[in-house]
């Protein structure tokens, strides 16, 4: 009797840290599947909060810091480019280099702050201080909705593609010109070189021919001079008497 008790309160025992140890699986399961579902909306929701203004220009003396400092004052920034002037060339003032800057695009990190950032400044006056040459500027700023960050980054290397497959095509153009040039010189080397031998040969035909018409010329001049020598040898009495 005590032995089967006993089994009944080891089956017991054991029945009960089974079921704990189920409730505390499906607490944890519960937990976990909250926690992760609670990070993905986190994660969305810090997600959609972003915005981006777009600047489609940059007043002069402005860099990425510069430009920064000044949204910054509005909400918090996470994100600055800003596209280079490729016509203009960097200058040197001080131990700063000095660049010029065509567009650009600010990240707020809250979608509202971008909004009334775009309708606040969008076409007030820079200001500042009076001496920063950027003083009398204008601000352009567009809100771009639905537009991520993740899209400027595709676009910008989308551009550098077609930048670096018109580079390749323009110099694979300029070599080909270059080898045509090359060719045609070497051509006309070749050919001069011909023409100068052609001459050069016509030259010696003509030397030759010279010569030979000249010793034909001679040769007659003495056959002249030998009829004349003969005529000069007979006795012109003897002819007179002959024939007269």
């Amino acid at each position: 009797m005590a032995e089967s008790v006993e089994k009944q309160f080891k089956s017991e025992k054991s029945e009960e840290k089974r079921l704990e140890s189920d409730a505390n699986d499906e607490e944890t399961n519960e937990t976990s599947q909250e926690s992760t579902s609670k990070a993905k909306k986190v994660l969305k929701v810090r997600s959609e909060k972003r915005g981006i203004v777009y600047l489609s220009y940059i007043p002069p003396g402005m860099n990425i810091q510069k430009v920064k400092d000044i949204f910054a004052e509005f909400g918090e920034v996470t994100n600055v480019y800003l596209e280079p002037d490729k016509r203009s060339v960097a200058t040197r003032k001080g131990r700063k280099i000095v660049r010029s800057f065509v567009e650009g695009w600010v990240e707020f990190r809250k979608k509202r702050i971008a909004k009334q950032v775009a309708e606040l400044l969008n076409g007030k006056q820079v200001g500042g201080k009076r001496k920063n040459p950027y003083y009398d500027s204008i601000w352009n700023i567009k809100y771009l909705h639905k537009f991520k960050w993740s899209h400027l980054r595709e676009q910008l290397v989308y551009e550098k593609a077609l930048r670096d497959q018109r580079l390749r095509f323009e110099i694979g153009q300029a070599k080909k010109e270059a080898n045509f040039y090359i060719n045609m010189h070497d051509e006309y080397k070749r050919r001069q070189k011909r023409r100068d031998k052609q001459d050069l040969s016509d030259s010696n035909f003509s030397e030759r021919d010279n010569y030979y018409r000249k010793r034909q010329r001679l040769t007659d001049e003495e056959i002249r001079r030998k009829k004349n020598e003969t005529i000069e040898g007979v006795d012109i009495e003897l002819l007179s008497k002959i024939f007269g």
